[in-house]
């Protein structure tokens, strides 16, 4: 889920150093892609946020806020908003969310315009043209060197957390490649770092991308040069990027086709898992989301960026939808949308989970078959009740949690090809017998879909087989609560170490046994000492004191 901060931020808040604040709080609920209009200023050859000229009388104080016109508009801006500023924002962010835990991927999406030289009257002079452009060229340096004069200094200050294009040619033409996407995802050498790679192991955190460029050609005009191309994905770069828009019916065509697609055709959902990486859609103050859009565009894969004025957002209150601008409303309305697998506020909700009645076959004589389940039984069921909410089932609006011994079908996924399910409706158990290998077809497994393409192929193959929701996936947090992890009941949660009565024996055996064996030692030393020093001591003043008796000693009372 995205942002135009244009539209919903510095139009609203202002182009000043406030509006930053905003754009701090959406990257701490979860915003990931931020789309922004760069501007090139013709009047100062430089790169700005403000979509108008400051006059050249700016210099009095960049700190001030500025009424400006320009274009039928008005604009108020802050000459010292900056580029850069915009960066140390979203710098301050990934160094509070460097961690394993926190660690995530943004975007940062720019769409290029020209703050054009277009003289106010025809047939102007050369001296009055040069009067009116310097009217807009402030005439103090410090000033003009705020900005960038290229696109490259622009995002420089990311560092080594900017993933560029060159470490995209380097990664493909590595051996990180085949490590990453083995299988179905290594057929295309168009492939994208997996986000362990991409976060984890090259330390990389930030995209930079021009999805459009609207700059009037002009002998005033700005170049994108090669050293913008090494640090950004220009359009048409090997990023593979896909702008669709919410107004444009193609678009949304598309979008049903994977949603709605009434034929067996994997290849349609193969197609956009090896050639597509990056997609985009992009709505206006025409045709702006609602919730059903909204969520049909992240199923099909797309990350939506919120581009209008107002939504219709719902009010928790009054239990009602209404219109509403302002951005904590509407981010409140499509955070909980944004996420292609889990069901809407499905973690948030204390019970965690679907009612027995939601998830549990009708025929109670099966379910109770499912109590029979030995190895894992005894360390999720409750006290009072064999029930265990730390399973994973897909209805028709994303992930759920549920109860494990409840029996539904499970969804197997063909090795080798991610996007071909095959669910067999009478063969229902308990998760804990899904994983086994019998609860498959051959070269099926009880599969996950990873990706939103996977995801809505089973979704549509449920569809297209009439099959009753919900289906088992491989998905639980038995080991570790809060932790989801695939692979069965025994999986281990990757960010907390379990230990199991064994482990935990073979951890304390070692020390005890040293220890047992130190105080054997201390007794032994204790029941068995003699100390010759001692002993010597005690020997000589023996022999003093006998032979002082000997010499001075006196028998009979002296005279």
């Amino acid at each position: 889920m995205g942002v135009s901060l244009n539209t919903l931020v510095f139009d609203k808040e202002g182009y000043t150093l406030d509006a930053l604040n905003e754009v701090s709080t959406l990257l701490d609920v979860g915003v990931q892609t931020l789309m922004v209009n760069l501007y090139w200023n013709e009047f100062t050859q430089r790169w700005q946020l403000c979509p108008a000229p400051f006059p050249a009388n700016i210099t009095d104080d960049i700190t001030s806020t500025k009424e400006l016109h320009w274009d039928d508009k008005t604009y108020e801006c802050e000459a010292s908003l900056t580029v850069d500023l915009l960066v140390r924002v979203i710098n301050t962010y990934l160094g509070e969310t460097n961690t394993n835990i926190k660690v995530n991927m943004l975007q940062l999406l720019f769409h290029l315009k020209s703050i054009r030289i277009d003289p106010p009257k025809e047939n102007m002079t050369s001296t009055e043209t040069k009067d009116y452009i310097s009217s807009f060229q402030p005439t103090d340096l410090s000033f003009v060197r705020l900005n960038n004069d290229t696109l490259n200094k622009a995002v420089s200050s990311f560092g080594s957390s900017l993933f560029t294009p060159s470490d995209l040619s380097s990664y493909r033409s590595s051996a990180y490649q085949k490590r990453d996407n083995g299988g179905f995802y290594n057929e295309t050498r168009r492939s994208f770092p997996n986000l362990n790679t991409f976060l984890l192991l090259d330390y990389k955190r930030v995209v930079t991308s021009v999805i459009a460029n609207d700059l009037v050609k002009s002998r005033y005009n700005y170049n994108v040069t090669s050293s913008d191309k090494k640090k950004l994905f220009i359009e048409g770069s090997s990023l593979d990027a896909t702008i669709a828009s919410l107004s444009d019916p193609d678009d949304v065509l598309k979008c049903n086709e994977l949603i709605y697609n009434d034929q067996n055709s994997i290849q349609l959902y193969n197609n956009v898992s090896l050639k597509e990486h990056f997609r985009i859609v992009v709505d206006n103050n025409s045709t702006s989301f609602t919730n059903v859009t909204f969520s049909e565009f992240v199923r099909c894969g797309f990350s939506p960026i919120l581009n209008a004025s107002y939504y219709n957002v719902y009010d928790d209150e009054e239990d009602t939808n209404e219109t509403s601008g302002s951005l904590g409303d509407i981010i409140d309305n499509f955070i909980p949308l944004s996420f292609w697998s889990w069901a809407e506020d499905q973690l948030i909700e204390p019970d965690r989970g679907l009612n027995m009645s939601d998830t549990t076959d009708s025929n109670d004589e099966d379910n109770d078959n499912a109590y029979d389940v030995d190895p894992v039984k005894r360390d999720v069921e409750y006290e009072d009740s064999h029930a265990a909410y730390k399973c994973v089932v897909l209805d028709e609006n994303g992930w759920k949690v549920s109860d494990c011994y409840s029996k539904q079908p499970v969804a197997c996924q063909k090795s080798g090809s991610p996007n071909n399910w095959h669910i067999d409706v009478k063969n229902k158990q308990a998760y804990f017998t899904a994983y086994r290998p019998d609860s498959c077809p051959d070269d099926y497994y009880f599969g996950t879909p990873l990706l939103s393409i996977e995801m809505v192929a089973l979704m549509n193959y449920i569809e297209r087989k009439n099959i009753s929701y919900p289906i088992w996936i491989d998905v639980n947090d038995i080991t570790v609560p809060d932790c989801f992890v695939t692979g069965g009941p025994y999986a281990t949660c990757p960010y907390q170490e379990t230990v199991t009565k064994l482990k935990l024996v073979g951890l304390i055996a070692p020390s005890f046994i040293v220890a047992v064996a130190i105080l054997a030692l201390i007794f032994c030393e204790k029941l068995f000492r003699t100390n010759p020093i001692q002993t010597n001591r005690k020997r000589h003043w023996k022999k003093a004191i006998n032979e002082y008796v000997q010499k001075y000693d006196y028998e009979g009372v002296p005279s």
